[in-house]
């Protein structure tokens, strides 16, 4: 059968009488079975070397259009992805091109009605086989937006092999399955509590500046919340896939919320690390435990919003008919689990002993929540009973997290230099008495 070949310089198509090599390129790839194919493929070359990121960027528009769902979500990890692509101002490399082609072919298998593991396998192969980004050490040695080099964060090398991987923790994220669940969590020792966990995730999913666009963080997952709230006290385990923040987008709605309150979560958050779960979870887990044990009710509950620290104010009874308020959140700073209050508050104000974020009237380890619901059902059943200490007394007799010890295990070298330099006991500056600064000074 005779094959035809273009002459490029004149782009005329003539058959081929060569049978080992033609200077007009290649037997078998630069070929063609007509004058017409040849032609064609003669045609779209030209149009792809006179426009080539023209072309490369309709195909990932094409992929955009076919990978992203509309959402409200603030921030879609493979849209972003897709649209940094096409805005890299450089043109694409022949790495790039290549990268483009194997996404395309991991596309194509995630889309897939079954997605087995056997596909799971070729698509885990694929992204093994990219092409390396390559990575480049900013001038400074940090970031700096004034750095040429601070933007290589959304080079389109390191998108191409970010999106192949968001691919699949999708795909992996939405073949996840769980039993639903029978009935919503609830407390019946506390007044109000429904009202407040939704009043909570209404201001975390949709905060002002987010509603101004019509976004939310984590899209519409109302629906799913009191399930999600009942999963975690299940014990269901969380998504294995996702390991940061923008991987919310990659998981369904349902998913969304469980994975955000739950305390194995690995996606940090504009949620906090605990806020969420001490918000929703913890009054029907860890809390309700005690108060059953305990046999407290009649306590009420209201949303505690300050800016950064966000939780749950519960406030009983006193037997001469005033109250108290105990407010339970996550410190800003420390990531500590706080106890605060305030006797009589009248809810507008905040419900906090002293006038500093350090005074308080407990601080608990981040994961330890059952030794919290021990000392808020201590508390709230003292103050029932019109036992508990005044405000100013338990503040001062206040438990707190050991610092030192903290610092002493998490830095290398911290333990002998404090012993040395400071005190084997750590004092706070504005505590220290003359005898304590002279011996820190070590004169």
């Amino acid at each position: 059968m005779a094959k035809y070949h273009i002459n490029p310089e004149t782009g005329n198509p003539g058959v081929c009488n060569a049978k080992v090599k033609c200077r007009f390129g290649d037997l078998e790839a630069d070929h063609y079975i007509s004058k017409e194919a040849a032609r064609e493929a003669f045609e779209k070359r030209m149009e792809e070397t006179a426009a080539p990121d023209k072309h490369f960027e309709e195909r990932t528009s094409a992929l955009r259009a076919s990978l992203v769902t509309p959402s409200d979500i603030d921030y879609d990890a493979i849209a972003h992805e897709l649209d940094w692509i096409n805005q890299w101002e450089h043109p694409w490399t022949d790495a790039e091109k290549r990268n483009l082609g194997i996404v395309e072919r991991i596309s194509d298998l995630i889309a897939k009605d079954e997605f087995t593991a056997a596909d799971e396998e070729k698509v885990q192969k694929l992204i093994e086989a990219l092409e390396p980004a390559v990575v480049k050490q900013n001038r400074s040695g940090s970031w700096s937006s004034k750095d040429p080099d601070a933007d290589n964060w959304r080079a389109r090398d390191r998108m191409l092999h970010d999106l192949s991987k968001d691919l699949l923790k999708r795909r992996q994220s939405y073949a996840l399955t769980f039993e639903p669940t029978a009935d919503v969590q609830t407390n019946s020792g506390l007044i109000g509590l429904q009202d407040a966990q939704e009043a909570f995730l209404k201001h975390m999913n949709h905060p002002e500046y987010y509603a101004r666009e019509g976004h939310s963080y984590m899209g519409d997952v109302e629906g799913h919340y009191q399930e999600a709230i009942s999963r975690v006290v299940r014990g269901d385990s969380a998504n294995p896939y996702v390991d940061n923040e923008g991987d919310r987008s990659l998981m369904p709605e349902a998913d969304r919320i469980f994975n955000a309150m739950h305390p194995d979560n690995t996606v940090s958050s504009n949620l906090g690390n605990n806020q969420l779960y001490m918000a929703a979870v913890f009054p029907v887990n860890e809390l309700k435990t005690e108060m059953e044990r305990v046999g407290i009710d009649g306590v009420s509950v209201s949303t505690l919003d300050n800016g950064r620290e966000q939780g749950n104010v519960y406030t009983v009874v006193t037997p001469d008919g005033s109250t108290r308020s105990f407010a339970v959140y996550e410190h800003r700073n420390t990531d500590s689990i706080i106890i605060n209050g305030k006797a009589g508050w009248d809810g507008n104000d905040l419900p906090y002993a002293g006038e500093t974020k350090e005074e308080f009237y407990a601080e608990f380890e981040p994961e330890d929540r059952k030794r919290a619901a021990q000392a808020l059902t201590f508390y709230m059943a003292a103050a029932q009973k019109g036992t508990l200490e005044e405000d100013a007394e338990l503040v001062r007799k206040a438990t707190r997290r050991d610092w030192a010890a903290i610092l002493d295990n998490s830095i290398a070298g911290f333990k002998e230099w404090r012993q040395s330099k400071v005190t084997d006991t750590y004092i706070a500056p504005e505590q220290e008495n003359e005898e304590d600064i002279l011996k820190r000074l070590d004169f």
